[in-house]
C-alpha cells in the first residue's frame, strides 16, 4: 500500500497526559528494577507520541501522483483488453446459455442491494459481460461492491470499473468482467450444487 493511501487514528486525552505524568514521577522515585526502566521508556515514548498529536496526511508527491496515474492506465488498458476478448469470442452453447441464467439469477436475488434498474449478461465461451444499469452514478458508486463482493454461482473471477461520467445525475451503466476459463475447465459446477454434494 503506497504511504499516502494509509490513514493513522490517533486520540489524544489531555487528562491521561497529566496522569501518565505522575505515574513516570512515581516510577523514578527509589531504586528501580529493569524491568521499571524498560517500563518507564515505554511510558515516556507514549507520552511524546500524544504530545505531538495525530499524524496527518500527506499529499502524494508529483512523482507518485505520476505513479498513480501510470497505473490507473494500466488498469483501464487491461479491462478494456478483456471487453475486446470477449466480444471476439464465439457462443459456446449450450454452456453461454446456462452460465448467462444462473448469473442472471443470482443479478435478480442482488437487485435490491446493488440498486440496479437492468442487468444483461452476455457469455461467450469462457468470459461472461454483465451490463449493470443505475437511475445515476450516485447509486452505482452505492452499488457496484456488493455486485463485486457477491458470492456468485459461477464460480469465475470478477472485474468492474466505473469511470465518472460527465453527467453524474444521468443514467449510468457499467460492464462488469467474469473470467469464466477455470471454472469451466474444472466443469462449470454451481457453487451450491458443489456445496451440497459435499456435505
Amino acid at each position: 500500500m503506497k504511504p499516502w493511501a494509509r490513514k493513522t487514528i490517533a486520540i489524544t486525552i489531555p487528562a491521561l497526559l497529566g496522569a501518565a505524568s505522575g505515574i513516570a514521577g512515581a516510577v523514578i522515585v527509589g531504586r528501580r528494577s529493569k524491568n521499571q526502566d524498560a517500563e518507564l521508556i515505554n511510558m515516556q515514548d507514549r507520552l511524546v507520541q500524544l504530545e505531538r498529536g495525530p499524524k496527518k496526511e500527506r499529499d502524494p508527491t508529483p512523482e507518485e501522483q505520476q505513479d498513480i496515474k501510470v497505473e490507473e492506465e494500466r488498469v483501464r488498458v487491461a479491462f478494456q483488453g478483456l471487453l475486446e476478448s470477449h466480444r471476439a469470442q464465439n457462443v459456446d452453447d449450450p454452456w453461454a446459455s446456462d452460465t448467462g441464467r444462473l448469473l442472471s439469477a443470482d443479478f435478480n436475488t442482488l437487485a435490491a442491494k446493488t440498486g440496479t434498474t437492468s442487468v444483461t449478461v452476455d457469455c461467450r465461451t469462457t468470459i461472461c459481460v454483465a451490463t449493470l444499469a443505475w437511475t445515476d452514478f450516485d447509486h452505482a458508486s452505492n452499488g457496484w461492491q456488493h455486485a463485486l463482493n457477491y458470492f456468485f454461482r459461477a464460480n469465475c473471477r470478477k472485474k468492474i470499473q466505473l469511470p465518472p461520467p460527465a453527467d453524474k445525475s444521468a443514467s449510468y451503466s457499467a460492464p462488469m468482467i467474469f473470467e469464466c476459463d477455470k471454472w469451466k475447465a474444472h466443469g462449470s459446477v454451481p457453487l451450491e450444487k458443489e456445496a451440497k454434494g459435499n456435505r
